[in-house]
């Protein structure tokens, strides 16, 4: 069997998503050529050896994100025959995809598309008229695309269905943990007055949840600990500094996926999955948290009326909290028992790993891209 070359442009070597897709791509047999930009921050400079540096771009600064657009359609460029290569270009996000099809034309090639969406970006979103050009942007790309990939079903159902108009080929492929050696123990310790641990991990860029987390530590500065990790973006920073002005907070700081995840759940007791501040994303979007906390029998706290809130719902996974945030997960705290927290980890414990773990996804979408995008055997 031949084997499927996939050039693979991605907005940022630091980003866990890159790295999962490309090594889970190469552990399902597919050969990866790999391009990324590197945004500043403190994980900015992970390395891996499959990937071609297309330079740094800062988050925010969208004149250096344009000079950095243009600069990496000259690295692109010159590499010429990796595109020659490929059997098919995958591409993530926008911008990612508008620069893999201006390549491909400028060097002749004519590679199938596959764009994939792990976030609605807010720009997009917007009603205004910047909103309205990148959307129509975007749907040049939806036309040209052979295949849309989706995190998660509400992207399509309820933004590239209903706002876009698109109903082209498409893939959900969740945003599952590759599969790691975690101890599959109930974590049953008691609270017994001990502080109830709350972590919020990943991509923190939610300034809201910043300041929720906030008003728990200091109205329960005995009985509560919340614990953050992972890369906050410049809209949350401000907003963090405030929470770890608090003797019951801890913040440690980037960490490696996966090697980390379970050193990061260690001793958590409820899993933070808010995103009030991402407007349409935030309340449409499957997080890797699901799965993190998921794995690690970790109970999650998600907000009603979202895709997060209805998964963790439907898969017994956790707490739903409404507005108003402060009064309800307080409510939550105040409610919750060792006998609940203990029931709901058990439950948690005892679902098919494939829940939280990718066992074939990969593999299952590399045989969807020969059959169904390239056509090879």
């Amino acid at each position: 069997m031949t084997k499927l070359t996939v050039l693979y442009i991605g907005p940022d070597s630091s980003d866990v998503a890159v790295h999962r897709r490309i090594d889970g791509l190469e552990k399902s047999g597919a050969k990866v050529i790999g391009f990324s930009f590197g945004r500043s921050g403190p994980t900015a400079d992970r390395k891996n050896s499959n990937i071609h540096f297309l330079g740094r771009v800062s988050d925010g600064n969208m004149g250096a994100r344009l000079r950095g657009l243009w600069n990496a359609v000259g690295i692109l460029k010159a590499h010429a025959t990796s595109f020659e290569d490929a059997d098919v270009l995958y591409c993530r996000n926008l911008d990612m995809a508008l620069i893999g099809l201006y390549v491909c034309w400028r060097t002749g090639q004519k590679l199938p598309l596959i764009y994939e969406v792990l976030d609605i970006h807010p720009l997009t979103a917007r009603s205004d008229l910047i909103g309205g050009l990148l959307r129509s942007l975007e749907r040049v790309v939806l036309r040209k695309a052979r295949l849309l990939i989706v995190s998660s079903r509400r992207f399509l159902t309820d933004y590239f269905q209903k706002i876009q108009s698109f109903y082209g080929a498409s893939y959900f492929l969740e945003n599952k943990l590759p599969l790691v050696n975690f101890s599959n123990e109930v974590d049953d310790r008691q609270l017994d007055g001990k502080p109830l641990t709350i972590g919020y991990f990943g991509k923190l860029r939610c300034p809201e949840s910043m300041r929720i987390l906030t008003r728990v530590a200091v109205e329960n500065p005995k009985s509560v600990h919340v614990r953050v990790g992972g890369y906050a973006i410049p809209a949350v920073q401000s907003a963090l500094a405030e929470l770890l002005k608090l003797p019951n907070t801890t913040d440690l700081g980037p960490y490696q996926y996966p090697d980390d995840i379970s050193k990061l759940y260690e001793g958590v007791d409820l899993n933070w999955g808010l995103d009030i501040s991402g407007g349409l994303n935030g309340k449409l979007l499957l997080p890797n948290r699901i799965y993190e906390g998921g794995a690690l029998g970790v109970p999650m706290i998600a907000q009603e009326g979202t895709e997060t809130g209805d998964y963790v719902v439907n898969n017994e996974l956790g707490f739903l909290i409404a507005p108003p945030y402060e009064k309800t997960i307080q409510s939550l705290i105040d409610g919750l028992s060792d006998e609940t927290l203990k029931n709901i980890k058990v439950i948690i414990r005892e679902k098919d790993p494939a829940t939280f773990f990718d066992l074939k996804d990969h593999v299952e979408l590399i045989n969807y891209i020969r059959n169904r995008v390239v056509g090879i055997r």
